[in-house]
């Protein structure tokens, strides 16, 4: 899907954590993180959820990610690993991410 798809699934006020970046709090600024990334290069990924729990209309999911990272200048390929931690709210509705949360380890 297109980037601008893919945002859709976040609230306007998300908040977006990932290793090594600012903190991102709003889909304007992810969306422009989210294309930058894709020009480093694409990655496969296995997404698993781990535990999930409900209050209302907030849901709280905690997982992991397994892949591997191809980058853009044609170098060497990185398995990695993420936890992370999702927290989605209703919105009109629907569920949106309103957090995400994510460290990423190289694997060996």
């Amino acid at each position: 899907l297109p980037k601008e798809e893919q945002i859709e699934v976040y609230t306007d006020n998300v908040i977006h954590m990932a290793p090594g970046h600012t903190v991102i709090t709003n889909k304007k600024d992810l969306l422009a993180y989210l294309k930058q990334q894709n020009e480093n290069g694409y990655a496969d990924m296995k997404h698993q959820i781990i535990d999930t729990s409900s209050h209302g209309d907030v849901i709280m999911m905690r997982g992991q990610v397994e892949g591997t990272f191809y980058p853009a200048s044609g170098g060497e390929e990185i398995k990695f690993l993420t936890k992370n931690f999702f927290v989605f709210t209703r919105v009109s509705g629907r569920l949106k991410i309103s957090k995400v949360i994510y460290n990423m380890t190289p694997i060996d």
